[in-house]
This record gives C-alpha cells, sequence and structure tokens, in this order.
C-alpha cells in the first residue's frame, strides 16, 4: 500500500481492511476538502476506484516540524482524547509544528478541554502557556465524523452536528392532534435517551407522549464529483424497550433549526418520507447497532457540501395510523447518542463512496489539493 503525505494510522488501516476483506492500494492522512486539512480523517483507496474515510470525533494525526507529514499522534502522545486533551511524550515538543499545537489549544478551549500538558521523566506535568503559540492555522474543527465508514454526530458541545429527540408531553389528547401539534419539550444532552416513542394515555383513544428522534452528520468531506455507493445508518438499541402496538422504526429526513442543537420547535421540522425499510419491532436489539440501509431517497439525503439529516419516528406517525389503543400502552426504542462515552455505541452513518471520473490520477483520486 502506498502511504501519500505520511504515515496513515495503523488502527486505521487494519479497520478498513477488516471491514472491508481488502488491503488497500493507497491511504491519506488528514485529507483536504476545499483547502482546509482533516486531521481527525484517514483516506483510503480501492482498486475498484472506490474510497472510504475512517473518521474519529478527535484529531489522530499531528503535523511535523517541517511541515512535510502528517503522522499519528501515538507517535507523539501518551494520550489524546476530545475533551480529555493531549499528553505529550518526553521530548515530542520539538517534533510537532508550532501552528498546529496554536490550533488544537484553541479547539480544547471551545470543547472546554484540558489542553495539552508535557510528560517529564520524573513523572510531573505543566501546561503549555498559550502565549507561546501564536501562530494561525486553518484547519477544520469539526470533530463530528465527516465521510467514510463511520461518521459520528458531535457530542456536546457541538461544532458541526447534534443529535437528540423532540417531543410533545400532554396529558391526553387524541392521535392526530398529538402527531401535528407543536413540540413542547428536547434534549440533546443524554447519552441514552427514548429516540422513537408513542405512548397511550388511561383516555380511550387519546395519547400523552410522542417522541422524534434527530441524527446529523458532517458529510462535507466526500469529495462533490464523487458517487454515494451506499450508506447505513445505525442506532445502538438500549433498554426500556417496550413494543405494546407492535410498532417499527421508521428513518426520515428532518430540518431541524440549527446543526448544532434540538429544540422543542424541530418536533414538526421533519419530512415524512421513508429513508430506508422500516426495522421491525421484533428484530430491535437492545446490546447491539440498529441498522437502516439507506434507499435511494435516503441516498439522495446524504451530502456532499454540508450537513446529513436523519431522523426516527415510530411507524404509527409515520403512516399517520393510530394503533389499537390500550390504556398506557406504548411503543419505545431507546439508544445511545453521541454523549455516551467513547464512540463504540455512538449514532453512525457508514457511507461508500467512489470517484465518479475514469482516468483520474492517483493524488486527484485521494482528494488531494
Amino acid at each position: 500500500m502506498k502511504e501519500y503525505f505520511g504515515k496513515i494510522d495503523e488502527n486505521d488501516l487494519e479497520y478498513v481492511i477488516r471491514l472491508r476483506g481488502e488491503t488497500p492500494i493507497a491511504a491519506l492522512p488528514c485529507p483536504l476538502k476545499r483547502g482546509k486539512i482533516n486531521p481527525q480523517t484517514s483516506r483510503f483507496l480501492f482498486k475498484d476506484g472506490s474510497m472510504s474515510d475512517v473518521v474519529h470525533v478527535k484529531p489522530i494525526y499531528y503535523h511535523t516540524a517541517d511541515r512535510k507529514e502528517w503522522r499519528p499522534l501515538y507517535e507523539v502522545a501518551s494520550y489524546y482524547g476530545n475533551k480529555g486533551g493531549m499528553i505529550l511524550k518526553p521530548d515530542a515538543w520539538s517534533k510537532i509544528h508550532s501552528c498546529y499545537l496554536n490550533w488544537y489549544i484553541k479547539r480544547q478551549k471551545i470543547l472546554n478541554g484540558k489542553g495539552i500538558r508535557v510528560g517529564y521523566d520524573m513523572g510531573a506535568w505543566r501546561g503549555i502557556p498559550l502565549k507561546d503559540l501564536q501562530r494561525p492555522l486553518v484547519l477544520n474543527t469539526a470533530c463530528s465524523g465527516t465521510s467514510g465508514v463511520d461518521c459520528f454526530p458531535d457530542p456536546n458541545p457541538e461544532t458541526t452536528s447534534v443529535d437528540g429527540i423532540a417531543f410533545r408531553d400532554v396529558t391526553s389528547e387524541t392521535f392526530s392532534t398529538i402527531r401535528t401539534s407543536a413540540g413542547n419539550g428536547s434534549d440533546d444532552v443524554s447519552g441514552s435517551t427514548q429516540s422513537l416513542r408513542l405512548r397511550a394515555s388511561t383516555t380511550t383513544n387519546q395519547y400523552n407522549l410522542m417522541i422524534r428522534g434527530y441524527f446529523l452528520f458532517d458529510t462535507s468531506n466526500i469529495a462533490d464529483s464523487n458517487t454515494i455507493d451506499s450508506a447505513t445508518f445505525s442506532l445502538f438499541g438500549s433498554t426500556p424497550d417496550v413494543h405494546n402496538f407492535g410498532g417499527e422504526a421508521s428513518m426520515i429526513a428532518t430540518s431541524p433549526s440549527s446543526n448544532t442543537a434540538i429544540a422543542s420547535g424541530d418536533y414538526l421540522n421533519i419530512t415524512y418520507t421513508r429513508q430506508a425499510s422500516d426495522i421491525l419491532d421484533t428484530s430491535w436489539s437492545t446490546i447491539a447497532y440498529n441498522n437502516w440501509t439507506l434507499n435511494a431517497t435516503g441516498l439522495g439525503n446524504v451530502s456532499k457540501t454540508g450537513v446529513s439529516k436523519f431522523g426516527t419516528v415510530t411507524s404509527w406517525d409515520m403512516d399517520n395510523t393510530a394503533p389499537t389503543w390500550s390504556s398506557s400502552g406504548a411503543d419505545t426504542f431507546t439508544t445511545f447518542h453521541a454523549e455516551e462515552t467513547g464512540t463504540t455505541k455512538d449514532p453512525k452513518l457508514n457511507v461508500i463512496h467512489s470517484a465518479a471520473a475514469v482516468g483520474m490520477n492517483l493524488i486527484n483520486l485521494l482528494g488531494v489539493g
């Protein structure tokens, strides 16, 4: 495999080989998108012309002091996290370009993170003073997933994308009223929450809670000329998991007012068009990912220039059909959100895309320049 402009993260290489079942023919750390670098991304090119990106919620590459290469952060840091900051290995200071360190600390300030610390053999730590890092750097500060193998919404505090819920919670009203009236609540900071729900009241044929889920992904790193070949939207199930009505989980398109927050007013900012086949209540997992394979409509809603905006509702909500009522009955699908520690249970969008043009040279296929 040929590596361009630096050293590829070995963990990402192993991951993409395991996922695709083949070794890429070329790889590039920190691919460019409209002149901005993405230090959280590894890009791989396969012999069939398709490209896949492995994307993290944190930077995984650093810029070398001579500005010639991008290399894995594990070479110079004993720890690097999202809000946890970075702990540099002894003597690593001189290996990293000061502009990169300046950008990283600015990003840590936005996230209210712990910044950068330097380790010494004696086991002591000292903070890097901001006055030493004054040179500007133009980088993509989005810490969410962009295009590729795994795209994730931003955890709180969000910078480019968000996930959450909007709902209508009342004492009792008809199905039509609760479905079409304004929302009165929202949540975009919980690690695990009921991402789609319908609950009946104790009054015959009336309901008191409807919840809709919103999942946004920064997919702007996909080359504008590329073709979206396939995509999978996944939510990791949790408890409680209740299916009194026997409804299914439907994937929709959404249009919240903000890309970085979900408000109660977004309850009505949805489009009732299926982006994939429903997931049956009997197939819903509470211990693994539940996957929607996007249909042609869904693929058309994957943005190559910005944020892809999807969501979830119950099939009752989707089809505007009330279930057979039962007192206090409910259909509840609970999932993990981006605020859950790590990304192993986060909402994700897997996008496979390929170069549209034939005969492009390898550098162009990798999206360099």
